[in-house]
């Protein structure tokens, strides 16, 4: 298999389990417990919808984040999301 198509399953894994822990209660209640934030839940206002645009964040971003180093692995993700941990690392 090349690596182009291992990188492209991978990103569909990593994916699958970010949808899977977003909709699992027990996946978000850890995640609350264990960083101490909120899951992002509902709609957001357009106006903070529109800080978030102008400023790069997505409520998302920490969950994402959480997930991917405690139930994916850091080191099984894809390359362009490591890449991108490391450029706002700095």
């Amino acid at each position: 298999m090349s690596d182009a198509a291992q990188d492209i399953i991978l990103e569909a894994a990593w994916a699958g389990c970010i949808w899977w822990a977003a909709s699992d209660k027990h996946v978000i209640a850890k995640f609350e417990r264990d960083t101490g934030k909120k899951f992002p839940r509902g709609q957001r206002s357009g106006i903070e919808r529109l800080v978030d645009d102008a400023t790069g964040h997505n409520p998302f971003d920490e969950f994402v984040e959480w997930v991917t180093v405690e139930l994916f692995g850091l080191e099984s993700a894809p390359k362009a999301y490591r890449e991108h941990l490391a450029k706002r690392a700095r």
